[in-house]
């Protein structure tokens, strides 16, 4: 999921999935936060598209090589209190993040920090995988180990919606492996 430097396709889907979502919104994107940012496989598409990146990174090596392509990541996560780089006052005109959330011990505590980063009009792109398509093939070895959560279309949504965030829009993609959420923050 994670290998857009190692996939044509996926580099290709992501290109014009971010596109799309770009003009979704009725301002231009120039600014993005990245939660779990990875070594910036996402971050890199998105500043192609001339928008200023920025983000947090658990791994200390994976944010350096974010930090060495021109993205503003920091080592941490959102809300602690070692990490005080991203606060109220910083404010982006777009959120993402890409099979994250559902590594986290309280995702609806760090998505309502997260929500504070985003201005009014912002809107976010939050994908997890899908547990309705695990359960319906009964695909156990998706099951792991530091995966804390596991949503379905239904539970997704109300996590978003209790976190600060409204739903447009929930599709399913990669073969309905992953759900892909458009949220806007909810004023």
């Amino acid at each position: 999921i994670r290998s857009n430097k190692l996939s044509r396709e996926l580099t290709k889907f992501r290109t014009l999935q971010f596109q799309e979502f770009s003009n979704l919104s009725s301002e231009p994107i120039t600014s993005l936060f990245e939660l779990g940012a990875g070594q910036g496989e996402h971050l890199d598409i998105f500043q192609s598209l001339g928008i200023k990146t920025a983000g947090v990174e658990g791994d200390a090596q994976s944010s350096a090589v974010c930090v060495s392509k021109g993205h503003t990541v920091y080592h941490g996560f959102i809300g602690s209190s070692a990490n005080t780089r991203f606060d109220k006052t910083v404010k982006f005109d777009a959120l993402a993040s890409f099979n994250f959330i559902e590594h986290l011990p309280k995702p609806r505590e760090t998505l309502l920090k997260l929500s504070q980063l985003i201005i009014d009009s912002g809107l976010a792109l939050f994908e997890v995988p899908n547990f309705d398509m695990i359960i319906k093939h009964s695909l156990f070895n998706e099951f792991i180990p530091d995966h804390r959560c596991y949503f379905t279309k239904d539970s997704f949504c109300s996590l978003l919606s209790t976190s600060g965030f409204e739903v447009i829009s929930m599709d399913t993609i990669w073969d309905g492996y992953v759900l892909s959420a458009v949220a806007k923050k909810r004023v």
